[in-house]
């Protein structure tokens, strides 16, 4: 991936991208719709990947429990498979490891493929904690993924977002 990628917490200039970025993926039924002002509310709990002043990348964080939710992960098309998922998962992982969490979470329409290839293990839902039970809207045909956290002990680059779920 190319170092001009960074990825950082979203600034409040972030939502308008943010919810640009995420439309293509609302359309396909691969995201839940947010409008721009549920995105310039919880504007602190997403993490962006920005080259030359544009979002190219975000994902959402939000405390369940002793676990930490990613939701509304996504990349711009163009920019698929260069990683730049990868390192806000990564990101997402440090944060929820200074936090002291268990396990990162996501929901997914998607076949899993790519949660898989990033340590991510599907989670049937007699498996689940009754915490996660709302990820898993009835009807809309999403899976739930888990990874266990890596520990760490560099100091977290923001402060976790706080409890309350998000639907992916």
């Amino acid at each position: 991936m190319r170092e001009d990628v960074v990825v950082r917490p979203a600034l409040a200039t972030d939502a308008p991208g943010i919810a640009r970025l995420s439309e293509p993926f609302v359309a396909d039924d691969l995201l839940v719709a947010r409008s721009g002002t549920q995105f310039r509310n919880r504007i602190g709990d997403y993490l962006t990947a920005v080259h030359d002043s544009h979002v190219i990348g975000c994902v959402g964080l939000t405390r369940l429990g002793d676990d930490l939710l990613l939701y509304n992960l996504c990349v711009a098309a163009d920019r698929q498979g260069l990683g730049i998922g990868g390192r806000m998962v990564e990101r997402a992982d440090a944060l929820a490891a200074l936090g002291g969490c268990r396990f990162l979470l996501a929901a997914s329409k998607h076949s899993g493929r790519w949660f898989v290839r990033h340590g991510f293990t599907r989670t049937e839902p007699q498996h689940m904690p009754a915490v996660w039970a709302d990820l898993l809207p009835p009807g809309r045909g999403s899976h739930l993924y888990r990874r266990p956290v890596a520990p760490r002990t560099a100091p977290p680059a923001f402060t976790p977002p706080r409890q309350g779920a998000e639907r992916s």
